[in-house]
């Protein structure tokens, strides 16, 4: 082109943008450029955005700039966000040679940008979201305010980058892609034990995977598993939850299976009328003025249980026979004189098994109260403890009256009544480990068939 100026006259210009013509101006001349592409809009409705132009500092002070080009384009009313696949890799090496620029001048040679309908600003995108977009000329047509385009583009990743079926890719993702949670439940026992559980998904095809999740006191055998094997790490209420994925779409199971692990938990939870002696269960009638002359109840607390109850076990030597009634959780019991007693147990049970707690009642005076105690070395324990029955305990300081045996019988309960060691022996002593047992007191009872012993054991680690 050329510049006409009235104080240069005419002066060639090595260019075909006249707004270069602002360089012949002494100071410091720079071109720049921007340039911003979304496949979907960053703006309201904006996906290009491209600016050439000229800053220049006249003599050195005074900025100044000069537009070459400034060009903005809207994607079209109503256009969806989603409108083609998910974004890649585009590389531009395969198509440079088709440019009429030096190789040196691509500064970058791989975008992510996909050129789906919402990227070209196709007028009518709406008619070509399942159609084939390659090679089609949307110059010529005028379907795109776009100046040029390739409407061939390489392919790096096929599924992600590919110009031409951009739309068909979603499209038929979108047409398997449906909801998968009607229908499909969690099922399986309500109770995890020690010995495992299998719980499982019902209402689900094959195809769709599995991924299991639970509270920490649950250990899970294959968390992608259809079904897996839930373990109780300890005793008391857990939960588990599950996600499902249908190669398309990930979705949490709104349900959460509430479970009980291990056997029951059996506690005292009150007492009327009862003096509590402070050693494993063992509690006086008082005095009272209904059907008995000595009278008192207890009621326990129960967790994780299908069936429970009390039962008779034994009465205690030397003693006359006291009464008792139960209903639900609570037993009454009751003695005409003041030297009667008794033992009940009350049992809980659920499919992992079944704990429970002794209870000795009695009136007037044990003699020898407390029971034979059991002796324990160290006594609080951290790994582990000797179990001994003293030397000097005779048959007459029997607890309860059970068939005679040759072997002595050792059990630790925890304070739910669920018995956590069992072992036997001819010996009088045992070592009972106790490193896995959490800190607490424990009730340690010992039997050969004759005598019953018991003791509080106390674990600290």
């Amino acid at each position: 082109n050329i510049v006409a100026s009235p104080l240069t006259g005419s002066l060639p210009l090595l260019s075909n943008y006249p707004q270069l013509a602002i360089n012949i101006i002494p100071g410091k001349t720079e071109i720049k450029g921007e340039c911003i592409i979304n496949a979907i809009p960053s703006q309201p409705g904006r996906v290009y955005h491209a600016r050439i132009y000229v800053t220049k500092k006249i003599l050195w002070l005074i900025p100044v700039n000069v537009d070459i080009t400034n060009c903005d384009l809207n994607s079209q009313s109503g256009m969806l966000p989603v409108d083609g696949v998910p974004g890649g890799g585009i590389n531009v090496d395969d198509f440079i040679g088709q440019t009429q620029l030096p190789p040196e001048a691509f500064k970058q040679k791989t975008f992510c940008f996909v050129p789906a309908v919402s990227a070209l600003g196709l007028k009518d995108w709406k008619n070509y979201l399942t159609t084939n977009l390659n090679g089609t000329n949307f110059i010529t047509n005028g379907q795109t305010p776009f100046d040029s385009y390739f409407s061939t583009m390489p392919v790096v990743n096929y599924e992600h980058t590919q110009f031409n079926s951009s739309a068909d890719y979603l499209l038929s993702k979108f047409a398997n892609c449906q909801d998968i949670l009607p229908g499909a439940a969690i099922n399986g026992s309500a109770f995890i034990c020690t010995f495992g559980t299998s719980v499982n998904i019902t209402g689900i095809t094959p195809d769709i995977k599995v991924n299991w999740d639970a509270s920490p006191n649950i250990t899970i055998s294959n968390i992608i598993s259809n079904p897996s094997i839930f373990t109780a790490k300890s005793s008391g209420n857990g939960w588990i939850k599950a996600t499902l994925n249908n190669g398309c779409m990930f979705q949490v199971l709104p349900q959460t299976f509430n479970v009980w692990l291990g056997v029951p938990q059996v506690s005292t939870s009150s007492i009327s009328n009862l003096e509590d002696m402070g050693y494993s269960n063992y509690y006086k009638m008082l005095p009272a003025s209904d059907t008995y002359a000595y009278e008192g109840n207890l009621t326990t607390s129960v967790s994780g249980a299908i069936s429970k109850g009390w039962s008779y076990i034994s009465g205690l030597k030397g003693k006359n026979v006291a009464y008792w009634s139960a209903s639900g959780t609570t037993v009454d019991v009751g003695a005409k004189t003041n030297n009667a007693g008794e033992v009940l147990r009350y049992t809980a049970t659920n499919t992992c098994g079944s704990s429970g707690a002794y209870y000795t009642f009695f009136t007037g005076d044990m003699g020898t109260s407390p029971p034979p105690e059991l002796i324990f070395t160290p006594n609080p324990a951290t790994s582990q403890t000797e179990v001994s029955i003293p030397d000097n305990i005779t048959t007459t300081e029997m607890q309860t009256t059970v068939a005679t045996q040759n072997t002595y019988t050792f059990s630790v309960m925890n304070s739910y009544g669920v018995n956590v060691y069992t072992a036997s022996g001819s010996e009088k002593k045992i070592t009972v480990p106790t490193s896995s047992l959490k800190n607490g007191i424990y009730i340690v009872r010992v039997s050969d068939g004759t005598n019953t012993f018991q003791g509080n054991l106390v674990v600290n680690h």
